[in-house]
């Protein structure tokens, strides 16, 4: 039977250090699956200069297809939001080198359609002189504890699951990622593969439509999560 082998992390936390490197080399994976979109790294290298000025200058952010000014930006998330497209994501680039190591594919796995909504969501405000002072603060701690406690609970019910639930963008989404996997296990003949992801596609959700959910009712799937130097071995 085909292993399948979760390792969940938080979005742009992700740090390379020893202890990451070798859960990926003990796994031994055929390849690892990631959960990001081509869109997504395209985006970030080609806006990356005019995002970074409109963060360090407080500049109006101009619609790029029809140049109509937006309205001012006043959420602290939004801008949070705005930030996460400056750099590539620590997970992509942490991934890209284990791959390049252990001589593997490395598969994008994230819709790209979906991807381009987010971005238009989060890139269609603007920045005035008193968001500069909210964009030198940074983000709350995450709650390490809190999180591995919704890891290990059955039929957990969050925002996130909620949202596989009743928002179709977000179910056609989770689908297709299960979708683009399955097909390449298929395709590949692979016995054992990596999925790196954000945590929340881990959780054993009331709906059964998270992606470890879905790939768990075909294939042996186990969960790993990781913060900082620590390597989580999670209910399976």
């Amino acid at each position: 039977m085909v292993s399948v082998y979760f390792i969940g992390y938080f979005h742009n936390e992700v740090k390379i250090n020893e202890g990451v490197i070798r859960i990926f080399k003990n796994l031994e994976p055929e390849t690892i699956f990631i959960e990001i979109s081509k869109y997504s790294i395209y985006f970030r290298i080609k806006n990356k200069s005019k995002i970074k000025f409109i963060l360090k200058k407080g500049k109006r952010f101009k619609d790029i297809k029809n140049n109509k000014k937006q309205d001012k930006l006043t959420d602290f998330n939004k801008i949070s939001e705005l930030k996460k497209f400056l750099k590539i994501p620590r997970e992509f680039i942490l991934a890209k080198e284990i791959a390049k190591a252990l001589n593997i594919p490395l598969k994008l796995i994230d819709s790209s359609r979906f991807a381009k909504i987010l971005i238009k969501n989060s890139i269609k405000t603007i920045l005035n002189d008193n968001n500069i002072k909210l964009n030198e603060k940074k983000n709350d701690k995450v709650n390490l504890d809190k999180t591995l406690n919704l890891l290990n609970k059955e039929n957990v019910l969050t925002p996130f699951t909620l949202k596989l639930k009743f928002d179709k963008n977000w179910n056609k989404r989770e689908k297709l990622m299960c979708h683009r996997i399955e097909k390449s296990i298929m395709k590949n003949k692979y016995e054992k593969i990596v999925v790196f992801c954000g945590w929340e596609h881990l959780l054993k959700d009331d709906f059964r439509l998270s992606l470890f959910s879905q790939l768990s009712k075909k294939f042996n799937c186990r969960r790993y999560f990781i913060f900082n130097d620590k390597v989580i071995q999670l209910s399976s």
